[in-house]
């Protein structure tokens, strides 16, 4: 009998212990679920999806999964296409392009360029979401932001920001995208536009605080869209016919 009672006490102290692990494996899967919900997001729509970015700020009380490559509209970075003024646009034969990536690439042609240094994702309306991928770059010695902008993970728009006006050459800057695409006429404005016959466009601006060099094409529909939706025009259409620097700088530009 008394061999008996040890054995039922053991039992006793397995089951309880059984019992007690299984209530700590529960509470760790509660306090993890968070972590675990977000791995399940990423297994299904990946770490650059709307919904693992969402759902990540809304667990981290809105800290990003990355960091950010814009912190302010991203409507503000389309507001230039919105009053392409032909007296400060200038026309050239060459075909514009954003580094080596083409207009309306896809997410996946990025993606070889390895991942973002940051990296922002809106839902910008029903039919669109917009993606920036971020990448730290140099230019005339100056570092500076590489920014990709994806609507619905097509390429719409590249940018070049110079956050250190400072250090900038502004000059040197306008005087290799004269020499790139083959620009005649003077550039007397501090904005100023150059356009190819395929309807790509850049867009110079140098605010005094900031420099940025846009490139985008106009006949995306998203574009048309981001323009027409909060600015209430569409852009002014150019002609039906449009008219040395370190080179590795120079073929960025």
């Amino acid at each position: 009998m008394h061999g008996i009672s040890i054995l039922f006490r053991m039992n006793s102290y397995l089951t309880l212990g059984i019992a007690i692990t299984a209530f700590g494996i529960i509470l760790v899967l509660i306090f993890n679920l968070k972590a675990v919900r977000l791995f399940i997001i990423q297994l299904f729509h990946g770490r650059y999806s709307y919904r693992y970015v969402s759902t990540f700020k809304k667990f981290h009380i809105m800290d990003n999964p990355f960091p950010i490559c814009i912190d302010d509209d991203i409507v503000s970075h389309f507001s230039n296409f919105a009053d392409i003024d032909p007296k400060n646009t200038l026309y050239t034969k060459s075909t514009i392009t954003f580094t080596t990536i083409p207009f309306s690439a896809k997410f996946s042609t990025l993606n070889k360029k390895g991942k973002p240094e940051r990296f922002n994702i809106y839902q910008f309306s029903k039919e669109y979401t917009v993606k920036i991928m971020g990448y730290a770059n140099v230019i005339l010695g100056n570092p500076i932001r590489e920014l990709y902008f994806l609507a619905n993970n097509f390429f719409v728009m590249g940018e070049y920001v110079f956050t250190d006006v400072s250090k900038a050459n502004n000059k040197k800057l306008i005087e290799m995208l004269v020499a790139k695409y083959n620009i005649t006429n003077p550039i007397k404005d501090e904005l100023f536009f150059i356009r190819d016959d395929k309807d790509s466009v850049i867009c110079f601006t140098n605010s005094g605080f900031s420099i940025s060099i846009q490139y985008i094409n106009l006949n995306h529909p998203f574009v048309d869209e981001i323009v027409k939706s909060h600015f209430q025009r569409g852009m002014i259409n150019g002609p039906e016919t449009t008219a040395e620097a370190d080179k590795a700088d120079l073929s960025k530009l």
